[in-house]
């Protein structure tokens, strides 16, 4: 896990790549932790069950997207509790 993941992040693992790929997906993963819900959609049809971030407890996935003018398509995964506010696990798709 990266530095600035992991100062964002609450720390309870990773269920995805968080090494980003080229110089776009890095600033744009830095945009993600400075401002996570900043343009975030909750993606309402994924149910959390594990059992570090369960739906019981608050925790919904989120997701980030981003088109460049070039085409390239970024897109961010992370988990956001409702009830306490913290995130975690934040990956790229």
């Amino acid at each position: 896990m990266s530095k600035k993941i992991a100062k964002k992040s609450l720390g309870k693992g990773s269920t995805g790549r968080q090494i980003p790929k080229d110089l776009v997906e890095e600033i744009f993963m830095d945009h993600v932790l400075n401002n996570p819900l900043d343009g975030a959609t909750e993606l309402k049809s994924i149910v959390l069950n594990d059992s570090r971030w369960h739906h019981s407890a608050g925790w919904v996935k989120m997701e980030r997207k981003l088109k460049t003018k070039e085409g390239q398509n970024v897109v961010i995964h992370f988990v956001y509790n409702k009830k306490t506010k913290i995130f975690d696990d934040f990956k790229f798709k």
